[in-house]
C-alpha cells in the first residue's frame, strides 16, 4: 500500500479501445456477442488514458486497513466515471518503490472540482 503520501500522485483510467480488451471485462456469455456498434469505453471520464498529476488534498483514515483519499480535479471538471470502471493510482510504496494499485471511486459524478 502507499505509506507515504506525496502532495500528487499520477492517475488514469485501466482502458483500451480494442475489443479484445473489453471483452475481457465483459462475463463469459457476453463474449460470444460482438460488441455494440460505437461502443466507447470510459469515454467521458475526466482522466484518459494517460497519467496525469494531480493533487492529493486529503487522506481520512476509514477504518483499521482503509484510508478514503480525496483529489483535485480542474474546477468546474466532475470525474465523469462509468460505475463499474476503476482509476489506477501511480506513486510509490513505503520502500520508495513505483507502484500502481487500482481504487473504485466513491463520488458522485455529479460532484465538481475533486
Amino acid at each position: 500500500s502507499f505509506q507515504s503520501y506525496s502532495s500528487s500522485l499520477f492517475i488514469s483510467t485501466s482502458t483500451s479501445s480494442s475489443t479484445s480488451s473489453k471483452r475481457n471485462h465483459m462475463t463469459t456469455s457476453a463474449v460470444a456477442m460482438p460488441p455494440p456498434e460505437g461502443l466507447e469505453y470510459a469515454s467521458k471520464c475526466f482522466f484518459p488514458t494517460e497519467w496525469h498529476g494531480v493533487p492529493l488534498t486529503n487522506v481520512k483514515q476509514y477504518n483499521h486497513d482503509s484510508k478514503i483519499f480525496s483529489f483535485g480535479l480542474p474546477e468546474g471538471r466532475s470525474l465523469d466515471l462509468p460505475v463499474c470502471a476503476c482509476l489506477l493510482l501511480q506513486g510509490k510504496d513505503k520502500e520508495g518503490n513505483d507502484a500502481v494499485r487500482p481504487y473504485t471511486p466513491m463520488s458522485s459524478n455529479d460532484v465538481v472540482g475533486r
